[in-house]
């Protein structure tokens, strides 16, 4: 249902075996620099058809990712730490 990368340099991927789930929600696996994430659901938030019970993200470790072929993340290292500029 969506896909995603980290750049939150402060996350840890191991925070789950650390805590208690509840207490974190899996946000660090999420967020962390360099991470590649996907979903699988539901799409009707969007306007899309696809209804499902559940809903899962799966974070991925150490990938390659790029926007219209350009490299944002490789091997699981963000290539441009460079601040967005304002709008």
């Amino acid at each position: 249902s969506h896909i995603g990368w980290g750049l939150q340099d402060r996350a840890r991927w191991s925070v789950l075996s650390l805590y208690d789930r509840e207490q974190t929600i899996g946000m660090d696996a999420r967020a962390f620099a360099g991470n590649f994430l996907f979903s699988l659901g539901p799409n009707t938030e969007a306007g899309g058809t696809r209804n499902t019970p559940c809903h899962i993200d799966i974070p991925l470790r150490r990938c390659t990712v790029r926007l219209d072929g350009t490299p944002v993340t490789r091997d699981g290292k963000v290539l441009d730490e460079a601040p967005l500029a304002a709008e």
